[in-house]
């Protein structure tokens, strides 16, 4: 690989214009340049000019790129901005209870930046972009309320979060969940849900506790292996959220064969949405019913024994991460991750990178996917991703759009139908890299992440 180093200068003028002038090494007339500014904004520009929304401190990073002579290399400067306005919006809101479970929100944010969106979740699986809502709650109950003020670019923004009680509607009815099953030959089972309530507007949530599910009311299903499966319903009701009940029951297989000795380990990284820019991510690991034990390798020279561990990387550079998992039979497998973890070469405890290895069984709960065939195309994009797949309802779903360093790139909610859909992401403006895709029902449980190259 031919030797190459990134490296620029840049002055800085008015109101938040910085002209930034490459001046790598080793380059070639097909090297691609690629900029990340620090404020969710992107160039492929040689040497270009940016403004910066807000006066604040931005790590702007360079990485080159040549197919020619296959050099790679990446840089990261630190630039003060202070020249133009400040971002100290703060979010608030207060509210009123009426009757008949209507609640009217009045915004009470300061230092709102002209143009600043607003998004309300209040806390029932229903949200507005209005700046003063008023919504009606169908139930009596405590709900927590959501507003986030944020710019076009999601660099400036504020999150206010207040509870809500709601004493002047109808009480919501009690309900149960439950399911009985019979085993047949090989494996079969079938499965009765038995549910204790008033709702009639029910969807059921079934995982076999082997990595498969159904949205069946009373499924029927084959174990391909013996062994203890711990099965869960979840019944919830779709029209008003009245009712949501689960129940979990160890189904024993014998009547079918053993599951030969081969423990496997599949994973995925992605940036955590909850802590967008925090530096930390998520790995979702999906362990063989062997495994019993695993060694994480962190790309550092480091590794941790146990099947959820946490690390954190205290240099700059790119880390790719391995995992062997062992079985109690002896035998052992090893898979490693193509996508890498990349922490910047300043150093303040804002950068710093943690990583953890999320363990579903013990309250972190597993994505409830219900979404098959799921497609996205061309991968990897130029400037359009089509995004196609079969819903088992109609709901809205929103996707967003990280970068390899967890900020967000787009966000954006389409409304979903039972059946087939299909939808485009215009992904013009953004640079050449790695992403992840965060699928969201409207029920806020994820559904999906997507990995896409540009």
């Amino acid at each position: 690989m031919a030797q190459c180093n990134a490296g620029f200068t840049y002055t800085v003028g008015t109101a938040g214009q910085v002209n930034f002038t490459d001046a790598s090494t080793g380059t070639t007339g097909g090297t691609v340049y690629y900029w990340n500014f620090g404020d969710n904004t992107y160039s492929q520009v040689h040497s270009p000019s940016h403004t910066f929304p807000y006066n604040g401190t931005y790590h702007v990073t360079l990485q080159i790129d040549s197919a020619i002579n296959g050099c790679n290399s990446i840089i990261t400067n630190t630039i003060v901005i202070s020249n133009t306005i400040n971002c100290n919006v703060q979010a608030v809101f207060t509210y009123t209870v009426g009757s008949n479970g209507q609640v009217s929100f009045t915004d009470a944010s300061t230092n709102v930046i002209s143009g600043m969106n607003y998004y309300w979740n209040f806390g029932n699986n229903v949200s507005s972009s209005a700046t003063s809502p008023v919504t009606s709650y169908p139930y009596n109950g405590n709900y927590v309320v959501q507003l986030r003020v944020s710019d076009n670019l999601g660099f400036c923004s504020s999150t206010y979060t207040a509870s809500v009680a709601v004493t002047t509607t109808l009480t919501a009815p009690a309900c149960t969940a439950a399911f009985t099953y019979t085993t047949g030959a090989s494996g079969l089972v079938s499965f009765t849900s038995l549910y204790t309530g008033n709702s009639s507007n029910l969807n059921y949530s079934w995982d076999f506790g082997n990595g498969n599910y159904s949205t069946a009311k009373n499924p029927v299903y084959t174990y391909p292996y013996n062994g203890n499966y711990n099965v869960t319903l979840t019944v919830h009701d779709s029209l008003n959220n009245s009712c949501s009940a689960t129940t979990s029951n160890t189904v024993a297989i014998t009547n079918t064969v053993n599951q030969p000795c081969l423990p496997t380990v599949s994973f995925s990284i992605h940036p955590d949405s909850l802590n967008v820019g925090s530096g930390i991510w998520n790995i979702n690991p999906n362990y063989s019913s062997q495994v019993s034990s695993a060694v994480w390798h962190w790309g550092d020279g480091s590794s941790t024994a146990g099947l959820y561990p946490s690390h954190t990387y205290t240099n700059a550079g790119w880390y790719n991460i391995c995992v062997t998992v062992y079985a109690l039979c002896g035998d052992s497998s090893t898979t490693c991750q193509n996508d890498s973890v990349y922490r910047m070469a300043y150093s303040t405890t804002a950068n710093m990178v943690h990583v953890n290895v999320i363990n579903h069984a013990s309250g972190i709960k597993a994505n409830t996917n219900t979404m098959t065939l799921l497609k996205v195309y061309p991968n990897p994009f130029n400037e359009d991703l089509t995004i196609s797949f079969t819903s088992y309802e109609n709901k809205k779903l929103t996707y967003v759009m990280y970068d390899m360093m967890g900020n967000q790139v787009i966000k954006e909610s389409v409304d979903v139908v039972k059946g087939d859909n299909e939808f485009k992401i215009n992904t013009n403006g953004i640079g050449h890299g790695v992403y992840f895709i965060n699928m969201t029902g409207s029920d806020g449980k994820k559904t999906s992440t997507l990995k896409v190259v540009k």
